[in-house]
Parts: C-alpha cells; sequence; structure tokens
C-alpha cells in the first residue's frame, strides 16, 4: 500500500455553506471537507467528519486576511472501515502521533472582478 493522499488535495475540496458574521470574523456554520486518494491502486473518497474553519476578512483591508482550517485526522470517513483504519495509521495520517492537521493561510488581493 502506497499513501497517494498529498496534503494540498484535501483542502481542495472544501466547500464551504453559509458562514455566521460577527463583523469580519467569520465560522463555519456547516460544510463538508472532502478528500480523494489512492489505496492499492484503488482510488477512493472519503470526508473528514470534524472540523472548524475560521475566517477574517475584511474587504476594505483584504491583506489583513487570516484564513484557518483545524481537521480531526482520526474523523476520515471514506464508508470502508478497514480502509478507515489503514487512514490513521502512520503510514497515512498517523493520528497516534499527531491527531490534528492545520492549515492557515493570510493575506488577500483584489483580483479586479469584484
Amino acid at each position: 500500500m502506497t499513501p497517494r493522499l498529498p496534503l494540498a488535495l484535501m483542502w481542495m475540496t472544501l466547500l464551504l455553506a453559509p458562514l455566521r458574521s460577527t463583523a469580519a470574523d467569520w465560522q463555519l456554520a456547516e460544510g463538508t471537507l472532502s478528500f480523494a486518494g489512492t489505496q492499492q491502486e484503488e482510488p477512493f473518497e472519503g470526508v473528514f467528519r470534524r472540523f472548524t474553519v475560521a475566517l477574517a476578512f475584511d474587504p476594505a483591508s483584504p491583506e489583513q486576511a487570516r484564513f484557518d482550517v483545524r481537521v480531526d485526522l482520526a474523523s476520515a470517513d471514506s464508508r470502508q472501515e478497514e480502509r478507515d483504519s489503514a487512514l490513521a495509521g502512520p503510514e497515512w495520517f498517523d493520528v497516534a502521533t499527531s491527531a490534528e492537521a492545520r492549515f492557515t493561510a493570510q493575506g488577500a488581493r483584489a483580483d479586479g472582478t469584484g
């Protein structure tokens, strides 16, 4: 088994549903964080059941934007119990060593399209 799940791909399918807002700080109210991988040359897809997303954004100061995603790696669900056990193991997410993945980004810029 060769893991083929680059971390960047996990973030690719983050679908943000409606957000709750207080001033320029946002928290995800609902959404889906999905991933895709290959195990034993078989492609599969799954979701993380537990994650948080925080976004601070002010359109007047996009360079001050902050994006913070935290993912409970043990919540990976590929809809197949044996594969999910492998995902938690050292060849994939190694949840015994690091239970959480985190992605942060800072700053944004207007692209002129509105």
